[in-house]
């Protein structure tokens, strides 16, 4: 046996022997390829390459290069954008002519492959072989940073196989020996500073990059954009003096009285809870509860936590202890933290400051976001001593301070993602609260697990780099679209959109977080509708816009949604479901609103206060005329309307201000109540599971439409081949499953595919008379016999007549209540083809 042994373990070390062989042969030979493109290159006076009378000084610096980096010019790289230079000299000059014999890039055959490899402006050839080369300075701080990366080292690295990032289709299951390293440059935010870039690609050639990681560099004292070191706890005047930049004019005091009699605040130099006074400066804290237990104020602790030096850290848990270390080092006096400084047991107080959350966060001088935690207990890091992993490694080449960048990955991309991007991989970005949180703060300094960085109004400044001049303003594009995103939502900013659209925006962002009590589902949600109340001219009923409330009841699924429910198992007419069927709040999952097309409502509202009935148009102030001082807009087939003298404002109808509408007679449901009442034309179409997409209305594989998407084919009933419509439903039923429960659709409002948009001139008849005769026809009757072998394209039924399609919901019964389980779009004259009938809805 020991023999036997004894030959296996030899065979092994022979062939780790003959593998080693040929990564070095291999190596060698991808050596002597690049040196001969460096040479060609070299030969047009290429900027990024040294001239050989510099390549053959014997300075230290040049003897610590290998071969290939010593005839690198990386001061040169840190100035230029090195592929746009590459372009231009390959389309240019003597480079665009057959005279110059010099290729648009260059390959070489791989030792023992039938493959060539490319390379490309700056090739530095196998990273096995990067990996040997120990005695360059260079090559050897690029196999330490993938090393790091990797949490690998030299002798194992060899055995690993690695996954790309980015998205489908992306490299999965490659093997590091096989792994192909270059350099490109990375632009600083528009700066036209750069960044090196180091790549990992597959070895066949540069269409299978795997990943990248940034080498930025470094100086000790103040430099625009050059790198800065940073250690394991922040530097806490790095943090004032962000503020005291984001805090440079003097902002509005936003509480109203009215919340200010309830607001506290943390005292954080007597370490205990107070009362507000006006024009306090304070500092908000954003993070994540958790499941864990954690100290609440309580009308029971109220007194107890306004005692000075009461908040001591053994109490407190370690994210609110930070942050009030944090704002102590700031030389902010105040820390607003919502689980103390609003009584968790006051309902009434509680609900005011919940309302006013726009007020609290848009005020407070800046936000704390702790990104990292995944709840109370987490800590901010860095702000004590080995809190946080910071590991910048070092190394100078040509004279040149360079050190590692903090290399972020998101399932999207294969480069390396800045701080602001990597925050939003983060569990608090997944949490509900927190997402009015940071839309409503004007000033946000966000704790990573390695490193912390300020946001201000799409401004960005990180630990790791030297902010730029008052004059040279750093602007992240992640984050310029969230600032965009901040003020859409608010009306006063001016920024010219559909309140609808709006809306709209809010929703996709919220609706797909997670909450730990589904009860909050509107609470979270509260602030960023009372941004939006100005854009409506009124209120939200359960979510939706009061004004706008047909379009608001269309909102559709982007996947599998669960009923919110506070007992497992119950229907939808369980006293225990938290919201009513037809509001999104109901439903737990990512929503989104139908396109603004013009839409046409079908519905008369039910006032349950006085039993009488009402139109949208009479409720928004206006009714069969079309209103003084309006202007209607249309653009590509969505039309808008806009008042003189506020042209930012854009409206999906003309609305009477809400301080000024005669409104008191009109309620679409009683204080307390959660049901709708109104009339509706219904009707029931056969269906079955599908791939149709409702934008679309073609059938769609599951790379245009989510496979979570539950779409079901509707059936014209001139025949079963015949489509008539799609809907989504959103009940619990599965992808694919037949729908046996007993259902009907109703039509809320009439339109068209949005293709036909631009096409259709004047507005439908308010009592679908062109539909309503065509029923009864001879026209209809020859229609009806030409659907039978009808086989023309799926859209053909949308253009029939002006108008063509209804939107509806999917509705099923229990006893006299209707809900909502689904949302589609049906043609017209398949609807009336099967003789809807006119019901009361009482929508629960």
């Amino acid at each position: 046996m020991a023999t036997d042994g004894g030959s296996y373990i030899g065979a092994m070390m022979d062939g780790i022997s003959q593998c080693r062989e040929y990564r070095q042969q291999r190596g060698r030979l991808a050596r002597i390829a690049i040196r001969k493109w460096y040479a060609k290159l070299s030969q047009h006076s290429v900027p990024w390459l040294l001239p050989e009378n510099h390549t053959a000084s014997t300075s230290q610096e040049n003897r610590s290069l290998c071969e290939i980096c010593r005839q690198i010019n990386f001061e040169w790289l840190f100035n230029h954008d090195l592929n746009k230079s590459y372009l231009s000299l390959r389309t240019s000059g003597p480079w665009n002519t057959e005279a110059s014999g010099l290729p648009a890039e260059a390959s070489f055959q791989i030792f023992g492959s039938p493959y060539s490899a490319h390379l490309s402006a700056l090739s530095l050839g196998f990273f096995s072989d990067v990996l040997e080369r120990e005695n360059c300075a260079f090559c050897k701080f690029v196999a330490d940073i993938i090393l790091s990366h990797l949490g690998s080292d030299r002798v194992t690295c060899m055995t690993l196989h690695v996954d790309g990032y980015g998205e489908f289709p992306r490299v999965v299951d490659y093997p590091m020996t096989r792994t192909f390293c270059r350099i490109e440059t990375a632009e600083k935010a528009s700066s036209g500073h750069h960044d090196l870039r180091i790549w990992m690609s597959q070895d066949q050639g540069l269409s299978g990059d795997i990943r990248a990681f940034d080498i930025q560099r470094l100086c000790q004292h103040p430099n625009p954009w050059w790198g800065r070191r940073y250690h394991d706890q922040i530097d806490f005047s790095v943090l004032r003096a962000w503020i005291a930049k984001a805090a440079s004019r003097e902002k509005p005091f936003g509480i109203k009285d009215s919340v200010l009699e309830h607001f506290r605040l943390i005292d954080v130099r007597r370490r205990c809870v107070a009362r507000a006074s006006t024009r306090c400066r304070y500092i908000a804290l954003s993070y994540v509860w958790g499941k864990t237990e954690a100290l609440r104020n309580e009308t029971s602790t109220e007194e107890v936590l306004s005692e000075a030096g009461s908040l001591t850290d053994e109490i407190l848990p370690k994210t609110i202890a930070d942050a009030i270390a944090v704002t102590a080092e700031a030389d902010i006096p105040y820390l607003w933290v919502d689980s103390l400084c609003i009584l968790q047991d006051n309902d009434p107080s509680k609900q005011i400051q919940i309302a006013a959350m726009d007020q609290i966060y848009s005020s407070a001088v800046a936000t704390i976001v702790a990104a990292s935690g995944f709840d109370a207990h987490a800590g901010l890091p860095g702000v004590r001593p080995g809190t946080r992993w910071c590991s910048v490694l070092t190394e100078s080449v040509q004279s040149i301070a360079l050190g590692s960048r903090l290399n972020n990955y998101s399932k999207t991309s294969m480069k390396p993602i800045g701080a602001f991007d990597y925050m939003w991989d983060t569990e608090w970005n997944t949490r509900a609260w927190t997402f009015q949180e940071f839309s409503l703060s004007e000033t946000v300094i966000a704790f990573l697990d390695r490193i912390t960085f300020c946001w201000h109004r799409g401004q960005i400044w990180t630990e790791d780099v030297w902010e730029p001049s008052a004059t040279s303003v750093h602007r992240d594009s992640a984050a310029v679209s969230i600032a965009s995103f901040a003020d859409l939502l608010d009306v006063s900013k001016k920024m010219p959109c559909m309140n609808v659209s709006r809306y709209d925006a809010a929703l996709v962002f919220y609706s797909s977080r997670k909450l730990s009590y589904d009860t909050d589902a509107i609470n979270a949600f509260m602030a960023i509708l009372a941004l939006l109340r100005p854009a409506f001219r009124g209120d939200f009923l359960f979510g939706l816009p009061s004004t706008e409330l047909e379009h608001g009841l269309l909102w559709r699924p982007e996947g599998i949604l669960r009923l919110r429910s506070c007992a497992a198992g119950k229907g939808l007419s369980s006293s225990s479901v938290v919201f009513p069927s037809w509001s999104w709040a109901a439903w737990e999952g990512e929503v989104c609103m139908p396109r603004p097309n013009p839409r046409f409502s079908r519905i008369t509202w039910f006032d349950p206060t006085d039993n009488s009935w009402f139109t949208s148009e009479e409720y928004r102030g206006y009714s069969g005329r079309f209103p003084q001082g309006w202007i209607r807009l249309k653009q590509k087939g969505v039309r808008s309307y806009t008042e003189l003298g506020a042209p930012h404002a854009e409206f999906l109808h003309p609305v009477v201000p809400e301080d000024s509408r005669k409104q008191d007679n009109k309620r679409f449901i009683l204080s307390g109540g959660r049901s709708l009442t109104f009339m509706a034309l219904a009707v029931h179409l056969p269906m079955s599971p599908g791939r149709w997409c409702m934008e679309r209305l073609k059938p769609f594989n599951y790379r245009h439409l989510s496979p979570d998407i539950c779409s079901y084919t509707l059936r014209d009933l001139l025949g079963p081949s015949r489509v008539a419509g799609v809907v989504y439903l959103h009940n619990g039923v599965k992808p694919g499953e037949p729908f046996n429960q007993p259902y009907e659709l109703i039509a809320i409002s009439r339109g068209t595919h949005y293709y036909f948009c631009e096409k259709e001139t004047g507005d439908p008849p308010a009592d679908d008379y062109d539909l309503v005769q065509g029923v009864h026809s001879y026209e209809w009757e020859e229609w009806r016999k030409s659907r039978i072998n009808w086989t023309g394209c799926d859209d053909e039924p949308a253009k029939e007549v002006h108008w063509g399609i209804y939107d509806v919901l999917v509705i099923v019964w229990d006893g006299d209540v209707a809900y909502r389980i689904g949302v589609g779009v049906c043609y017209a004259r398949a609807f009336w083809y099967a003789r809807p009938q006119w019901k009361r809805i009482v929508l629960g």
